[in-house]
């Protein structure tokens, strides 16, 4: 019995130390994103454009695909309402 209680011990307590440390990491990373966004801010939009380039490409080709897209509407029923069309 004595020796149930104390391992459920030890595992409450290497449960706590456990969830410190990952507590301890979220809060460092936290604060090193902080510090990140502060840079950033800090930084001219064309080194962020260098910085975060996939971002940038997926950015304009969804905006592209988006404006294409209601182009493409605008097109096809001008197009078709011309008396040539109908």
């Amino acid at each position: 019995m004595t020796s149930a209680s104390s391992h459920k011990s030890q595992n409450s307590d290497a449960k706590d130390n456990f969830t410190g440390e990952r507590i301890f990491e979220v809060d460092s990373r936290a604060y090193s994103q902080a510090d990140d966004e502060a840079s950033d801010n800090s930084q001219t939009l064309w080194q962020n454009i260098k910085k975060y380039r996939k971002v940038t490409y997926v950015t304009f080709g969804l905006t592209s695909a988006i404006l294409l897209y209601g182009y493409d509407n605008v097109v096809v029923g001008t197009v078709s309402a011309m008396p040539v069309f109908q």
